[in-house]
């Protein structure tokens, strides 16, 4: 259930802050305002998890882990952990079945299980561990996010493999069914200022049916993927991946139907406001559509087509699911584009070039290049945000600051101190001021 916290009504009376955008693009930390470094020191995360799987499970056995884990340990070094968990099974699945077909071997599908749900473990400890050394900031809230946004594209590459799917049109969409419910759950928080979670949403029952998925084939071998649904001339790997569209689907449906209800109770805003912020995500995805629609099968296959276009859209999603929060903890405007969707724009327009007038440069080649140029654009774009933001805050990356180290040892009780009591969603509520 959607709440209206001091935090909403603050941003409904005063209005967005006016920011400088350069071409369009999210801000680094370099452009903005003293107000908004203010907002970024004194930011505390609001919100809660109502997932059936943390109340019943997790949540426990985490409060007994957290209590267990080196008190000095930085909770950004345990998002990380997390997250190269994630992305070595993705490096497995790619080595085993770079068509994303291949039967993967049964300790590919054990492995993939194991890292995949270490990921969502560690995702959930960060939170608490960062609560219980005193080491909140909104730089954690911000990271964390950052670290699941790009992690929907590895965990994809694992779930196209894993139900055997191939290279197809069809399946170099499916990642969608992630990066949908997380743009649209990050975007219900930037209106409403705090971020409500479900009894079954994505961060916890969907990250868990994919950590099933992988065991399931590693207990019975890829091939029941690849085999018929039930005499429907599907196969039980495009069954599942149905399902998943329906989890997605209603996940999305209720971010959308809590913001308008907001929105519609403010009417400062027009209802067109929140409509048109989805732009972005919609823009990426048409390009997506008519790049690959009419392709077949082996058109995408050749020179690595598609999987090229997984990796444009993983990268790209990364950057709008980190700048949206961004956008969410400064309480800045949201620019009706970002200026890296020039890279899918410009590989739509050599396809219609190659459809049209037979000109134009090869598509697999175009592709792999805007790869390169999207990694090259994370690591320049990111490195700067994420110095600069360190400095705002006064923090460290991977480890605490003497001052925070100096806290802990302060408080008698910081050791023996209750990690969490709330239901706060997993790894965010590692932003909580303290």
């Amino acid at each position: 259930k959607a709440t209206v916290s001091v935090l909403n009504w603050r941003r409904v009376s005063r209005g967005p802050v006016p920011l400088p955008l350069t071409m369009c693009d999210v801000f680094a930390s370099a452009t903005m305002t003293e107000e908004q470094k203010e907002h970024l020191r004194n930011y505390k995360y609001a919100g809660s998890d109502n997932s059936i799987l943390l109340r019943l499970f997790y949540k426990p056995v985490l409060e007994w882990v957290v209590e267990r884990v080196p008190i000095f340990t930085a909770p950004n070094l345990i998002t990380m952990m997390g997250f190269c968990c994630v992305n070595s099974a993705a490096v497995l699945t790619l080595f085993n079945s770079p068509d994303l077909r291949t039967k993967l071997p049964t300790y590919n599908y054990l492995y993939n299980g194991v890292a995949i749900w270490l990921y969502q473990w560690l995702d959930n400890l960060d939170g608490k561990q960062a609560r219980r050394t005193k080491s909140s900031s909104a730089f954690g809230e911000l990271f964390d996010h950052g670290v699941d946004a790009y992690a929907c594209s590895t965990a994809g590459l694992c779930f196209i493999a894993g139900l055997r799917l191939g290279v197809t049109p069809l399946s170099i969409l499916s990642p969608f069914l992630v990066y949908l419910p997380f743009f649209s759950a990050t975007w219900e928080q930037y209106w409403l200022g705090s971020m409500d979670l479900g009894v079954i949403n994505g961060p916890m029952e969907g990250v868990f049916s994919l950590v099933m998925f992988m065991f399931i084939g590693a207990a019975v071998g890829g091939d029941f993927f690849s085999g018929e649904f039930f005499g429907t001339g599907y196969s039980v790997g495009d069954a599942c991946a149905v399902a998943s569209f329906f989890m997605s689907i209603s996940c999305v449906a209720g971010n959308i139907w809590n913001t308008m209800r907001f929105v519609r109770a403010h009417p400062i805003h027009s209802v067109m406001d929140p409509v048109k912020q989805w732009a972005s995500i919609a823009v990426m995805l048409a390009f997506t559509i008519l790049c690959i629609g009419d392709m077949t099968n082996a058109g995408l296959k050749a020179g690595g087509l598609g999987l090229a276009y997984i990796f444009v859209n993983g990268i790209i999603f990364g950057h709008l699911g980190t700048n949206l929060t961004l956008l969410h903890l400064t309480r800045s405007p949201f620019p009706s584009l970002f200026s890296i969707l020039m890279v899918p724009a410009v590989l739509a327009g050599n396809h219609l070039l190659q459809k049209t007038a037979g000109t134009g440069f090869p598509e697999a080649v175009g592709a792999w290049v805007g790869v390169a140029l999207l990694f090259l654009h994370t690591a320049v774009y990111k490195g700067i945000l994420i110095r600069s933001l360190l400095d705002t805050i006064g923090i460290n990356l991977f480890t605490l600051t003497d001052e925070q180290k100096a806290r802990i040892v302060a408080s008698d009780d910081a050791p023996t101190q209750p990690a969490s009591t709330d239901n706060s969603p997993m790894g965010e509520d590692e932003s909580t001021i303290i």
